[in-house]
């Protein structure tokens, strides 16, 4: 494993908090639902228009701190509004997002084929900051939760 491998392990096994069109968590009683959901959600476009809402908070996010970009563990180039906007827009289901913000103090983590991020050891200045973010967006801010599925 190399450096920037093993930073981002040890980032994983830190306090998780989510980027999310839900308020909260959706029970597992009620996960058929919410996966009937997400499939209508992901086959219309909302998926488009989420990556959208998470650009745009991460673009003003990243007024605060450094951020290095990462697709699919490999380098994506050096981090500019357009270079990230640009990202999201031709992402695909199968990609992975990797952002070390902060001088890799904090992860985000975004996977193509959700409708949610996952930030990794956001202090809490980077909590506020997101919360606010995200509620501009029209989004939440919370922290993680075991998977819905069990």
């Amino acid at each position: 494993m190399n450096a920037r491998e093993m930073q981002i392990a040890s980032l994983l096994e830190r306090g998780v908090y989510v980027i999310d069109m839900l308020p909260d968590q959706v029970p597992a009683a009620d996960a058929a639902r919410y996966f009937a959901a997400e499939a209508y959600w992901m086959q219309s476009g909302t998926d488009a228009v989420f990556r959208g809402k998470l650009s745009a908070l991460l673009i003003r996010l990243s007024c605060y701190y450094s951020v290095q970009m990462l697709k699919n563990g490999e380098s994506a180039g050096e981090f500019t509004p357009a270079a990230l906007a640009g990202l999201l827009r031709e992402f695909r289901p199968q990609d992975m997002l990797h952002l070390l913000l902060d001088g890799g103090a904090s992860l985000l983590m975004y996977d193509g084929s959700d409708l949610y991020a996952s930030v990794y050891a956001p202090d809490e200045t980077m909590q506020r900051r997101l919360g606010q973010l995200a509620a501009a967006e029209g989004l939440f801010f919370r922290p993680g939760a075991s998977d819905i599925s069990g």
